[in-house]
């Protein structure tokens, strides 16, 4: 097959590669650290190419690179739209301010609270009072999957945004399979 077609597993992998090339021809480096992050040095400023999925996420402290890139990209790909500065990227909220940015997923943790029937909980200063310890006990298994959502629900926070909840989110996952009423009140 001499072309991916959109849809197929490859298909993803083939637009990664042509956009890689052009990136590399463009002059920019790619991290070493993560793959799809590219990124070029123009004098004292820089630009960072961020990719997800079939999206360019552009970053740069100066507005002639981006636009300058926007033009280069727009040669070589069909650009749809340029939906102009970024706001909410994956149920995360993107605030600009003066002196950088802000990263928030309020919108996702009141929709948890929902969801988990917490909406009226009081608040802790701690995300975790209490040490939670595995458990042997039985439970069926729609209650640890409910609780495996949730524990999960709480790990995208961590991963994310809420760096705080990181500890609790392990602890609590240590109770997966067999969630105790104990375990349910500190989640």
């Amino acid at each position: 097959m001499k072309k991916a077609i959109y849809g197929l597993k490859q298909s993803a992998r083939v637009w990664y590669e042509k956009v890689e090339e052009a990136l590399l021809d463009l002059g920019f480096t790619k991290s070493a650290h993560e793959p799809c992050v590219f990124f070029k040095h123009s004098g004292d400023r820089i630009i960072i190419v961020a990719l997800y999925v079939g999206d360019f996420f552009l970053f740069s402290d100066c507005p002639a690179l981006v636009a300058s890139l926007k033009s280069e990209l727009a040669e070589g790909f069909k650009t749809n739209k340029d939906l102009g500065e970024i706001s909410e990227f994956l149920g995360i909220t993107v605030t600009r301010h003066q002196d950088g940015y802000s990263l928030s997923q309020a919108h996702y943790a009141e929709d948890i609270l929902r969801r988990f029937g917490m909406s009226d909980c009081n608040s802790v200063l701690t995300p975790l009072e209490s040490m939670v310890t595995p458990n042997h006990s039985t439970s069926n298994d729609e209650d640890a999957r409910e609780y495996q959502e949730l524990v999960g629900c709480l790990m995208y926070l961590a991963v994310c945004t809420r760096y705080d909840l990181a500890y609790a989110a392990s602890q609590l996952s240590q109770n997966n399979a067999h969630p105790t009423a104990e375990s349910w009140s500190s989640a």
